[in-house]
């Protein structure tokens, strides 16, 4: 078998995979509905905080939106992760192995799936959501960067999870982690570079800057970097444990 027939025969076990997983179904679905939910509550929010309060909510958008736009990755990975780890328990990674194609060569295709359904979520799902919209060139190019937490959150679930119960709970962890970027939108300069090791710091800096008509291309460039430091590093655990 060829190596494109060999990837193809995987992705389409992997779409029988999750059409099967009412959990993944549900999964894939929530980015749409989020956007949506988005979409009619945050109105009604806005006008209660104002009549309420007189606090504008409207400010905020980008913030919220930035968070709203990491989702369809995290999603991603964790599909990817889930799937890591059912096909460690059923002796796959170390089937990998007489196959045609390399480990290094299956764990590509592997992460490559997760980034290409990440970025197609999030341009799909974005506009529905009507916060802070961008221009498509911005959230292209926002989505391909946002996209690289999915390989980052597959192989943290697929290194550190001994199984899926221990997984729901590292993705809290992770969410958490994720979400740390958020508090720099209330701080100045040099405290605001203080989650520059995480990767989703940078995604959520583009949509800031992008919504206020500023520059993104250095925090792009630093997006990019920093996911794939993260990446090779969980990357090269992972194929130790393979050969353990």
């Amino acid at each position: 078998m060829s190596k494109s027939l060999l990837f193809r025969a995987l992705a389409g076990a992997d779409v029988r995979n999750i059409r099967r997983d009412p959990l993944l179904i549900w999964m894939l679905c929530l980015p749409p509905a989020l956007a949506v939910a988005f979409r009619l509550l945050l109105p009604w929010l806005r006008d209660l905080l104002l009549q309420r309060w007189l606090f504008d909510l409207a400010p905020y958008f980008p913030l919220i939106a930035s968070g709203l736009l990491l989702i369809p990755a995290m999603i991603g990975g964790v599909i990817t992760g889930f799937m890591l780890l059912d096909e460690r328990d059923e002796g796959v990674w170390s089937a990998v192995a007489v196959t045609p194609i390399s480990l290094a060569r299956w764990l590509g295709y592997r992460l490559a799936l997760p980034v290409a359904v990440g970025t197609i979520l999030a341009i799909a799902t974005y506009p529905l959501a009507g916060v802070a919209p961008l221009r498509i060139v911005d959230l292209v190019a926002i989505s391909i960067v946002a996209s690289l937490l999915a390989p980052i959150t597959a192989l943290f679930l697929a290194v550190f999870a001994e199984n899926k119960v221990s997984g729901f709970a590292m993705i809290k962890i992770l969410n958490a982690v994720n979400l740390l970027p958020i508090m720099s939108w209330f701080v100045e300069p040099p405290l605001r570079w203080v989650g520059a090791a995480i990767p989703s710091y940078w995604p959520m800096r583009m949509v800031w800057n992008a919504a206020s008509g500023q520059g993104y291309i250095g925090e792009a460039a630093a997006g990019l970097a920093v996911s794939a430091v993260v990446v090779t590093l969980l990357a090269r655990r992972f194929e130790h444990l393979t050969h353990r």
